[in-house]
């Protein structure tokens, strides 16, 4: 009987025993499966982000098969940004800054009298319609104020300057706008530091930075209390010392303007 129960017992060791190295294997098993599971759901999430939007400007920077070109551009990297608040308006002494989040493409020069004209024209031959009548009254009559082609359109309405962008961006597959005041801010500050100008006299600045702040007045699309503001300075009608950004509404108001193309966001043109 002892020796009976003495085998009984090493019996039920050994299962026991059997069933701790199975628990050990599932728990084994388990973790592993776990582990394998975690690997793919973190590659799942992955894939559900939104992708990083590859910089694909380079296409719209070509000739087109009608012989047309696009607007000559300049790149400017994200960052943070800063100016002198006398350029934007307001005291001496402040500074201003804007945070820009992703690159985006600045026209060097304004539109050009000869690239509205283009426009102008579509908008005239277009067949009878409400929709041709409201753009003729965007568009307005003064644009054709200037001395020959090569020189900047200086008196378009704000809705005018967004249809000519509109249209642009029709025709091209390129998403243009007019700059926000903070793209302006942001244009002026890199091509200050690249081009290591001094805003305060010392240095004139040249080519596309001379062109920002001298010339034309240029509507930006960032709203303020009574319309839009307009940047830079116009030669025409201010002094050297009245460089700062003026609040102007949009209907009655006439200026110039650049584009801006920013692959990273479509922009919504009203």
């Amino acid at each position: 009987m002892i020796k009976k129960r003495k085998k009984r017992d090493g019996s039920l060791r050994g299962l026991s025993a059997l069933f701790d190295g199975f628990d050990l294997k599932r728990g084994v098993v388990f973790t592993l499966i776990f582990s394998g599971a975690a690997v793919v759901a973190w590659g799942v999430l992955s894939l559900m982000k939104e992708p990083v939007v590859p910089i694909t400007w380079q296409s719209c920077l070509v000739e087109q098969d009608d012989g047309s070109t696009y607007p000559v551009m300049e790149e400017v990297p994200a960052g943070v940004y800063a100016l002198p608040v006398s350029l934007v308006g307001g005291g001496p002494g402040q500074i201003v800054s804007a945070e820009i989040t992703s690159p985006f493409l600045v026209q060097k020069e304004e539109v050009k009298l000869r690239e509205f004209k283009k426009y102008a024209d579509y908008v005239m031959d277009l067949p009878d319609s409400a929709d041709k009548e409201r753009l003729l009254v965007r568009l307005g009559v003064s644009w054709k104020k200037g001395d020959k082609g090569s020189s900047a359109v200086n008196a378009v309405s704000w809705e005018g300057a967004r249809d000519y962008a509109h249209w642009l961006g029709q025709r091209t597959g390129c998403s243009y706008d007019i700059p926000s005041y903070d793209e302006w801010l942001a244009t002026v500050s890199f091509l200050q530091s690249r081009d290591k100008s001094e805003l305060n006299g010392a240095i004139a600045p040249s080519g596309p930075l001379k062109n920002l702040l001298w010339g034309v007045r240029e509507w930006s699309r960032t709203w303020c209390a009574s319309g839009y503001y307009l940047l830079g300075r116009d030669d025409l009608t201010t002094n050297s010392h009245e460089d700062s950004a003026v609040c102007m509404p949009p209907m009655f108001s006439v200026a110039g303007f650049r584009l801006v193309l920013n692959p990273a966001q479509q922009y919504q043109i009203n």
